[in-house]
């Protein structure tokens, strides 16, 4: 499900709200479940993160007991995962891990994040979620 810290601090946010404040959570999200696993993989290698889904984050917030959630998604379109990769301050023997996931990944990857590579540049479309929810 979620784990016990990211409960508690829902809840704290929670607790902090004014009545009728909202809670706002925005996040990178694998486009479907289908891909999720490979999102999970890649992210192995970039960062120490826990993958959520819209729904994850619903519940999360349902648990919390916030109300009148409503979720928006949204693609980024056209990203080069060589900047994002360039920008994130690994090592280069990370970031061509990683690059290399992208452009030997299945076809149903390639074909969900409409990944597109132009010489040695990859881009991708990224969805994100924002969820939120009022204190009651």
């Amino acid at each position: 499900k979620y784990l016990a810290f990211q409960e508690k601090v829902i809840k704290e946010c929670y607790r902090v709200l004014k009545m009728g404040g909202k809670m706002i959570v925005a996040e990178g999200v694998p486009p479907n479940h289908r891909v999720k696993g490979d999102f999970i993989k890649i992210f192995e290698h970039k960062e120490d993160r826990i993958t959520f889904m819209e729904e994850d984050i619903v519940a999360i917030l349902a648990d919390a007991n916030f109300h009148k959630i409503t979720t928006t998604t949204f693609f980024m379109e056209d990203i080069s995962v060589n900047n994002w990769l360039e920008n994130s301050g690994l090592p280069k023997k990370i970031t061509n891990i990683i690059l290399k996931m992208h452009t030997e990944a299945s076809p149903y990857f390639k074909k969900t994040y409409n990944l597109k590579q132009e010489e040695d540049e990859v881009f991708i479309d990224m969805k994100h979620a924002i969820v939120s929810g009022v204190k009651r």
